[in-house]
């Protein structure tokens, strides 16, 4: 039900790139899926309605971490880094980890994880010091001024 009202999430596959048969996005036969299973029709647009992904250019992105795993099968299209013209990239914190799937920067620490898990969980540490130190900052700021 979630896969056709709220994360509507379609991939084509080519066989070539991924372990997927072949499979090129087919909205006609999502809906009449929805429709036909849960007698919904698909919400395409509820993940930026209410997330705004595709409203990159809002400056109200800010104090963001993005890790992204390299073995996720949609992690080509994640995003690697803040683009200057979109947002303050001092306010969002992005890493890439090598051999690591979805997430394993957010488990336990285990002696197995890839170096590259350690260096992102690093980066997440740091930069939500950052964001906690300027919160601090900034309300301080606000206190003083009321």
């Amino acid at each position: 039900y979630q896969t056709c009202t709220e994360v509507i999430q379609p991939m084509p596959t080519n066989g070539v790139s991924d372990f997927y048969l072949p499979s090129a996005v087919n909205l006609t036969l999502l809906s009449a899926t929805c429709e036909r299973e849960f007698s919904v029709a698909p919400r395409v647009s509820w993940e930026p309605d209410h997330f705004g992904f595709l409203r990159m250019g809002d400056s109200q992105w800010t104090n963001i971490v993005l890790s992204n795993g390299q073995l996720d099968p949609w992690h080509a299209g994640s995003f690697l880094k803040c683009p200057n013209r979109v947002c303050d990239p001092s306010l969002i914190f992005s890493g890439r980890m090598q051999g690591a799937a979805h997430h394993l920067d957010l488990r336990a620490s285990n002696p197995a994880d890839p170096p590259s898990v350690v260096r992102v969980r690093r980066i997440e540490v740091t930069a939500m010091q950052q964001f906690s130190a300027q919160w601090r900052l900034n309300h301080a700021q606000h206190s003083e001024e009321t």
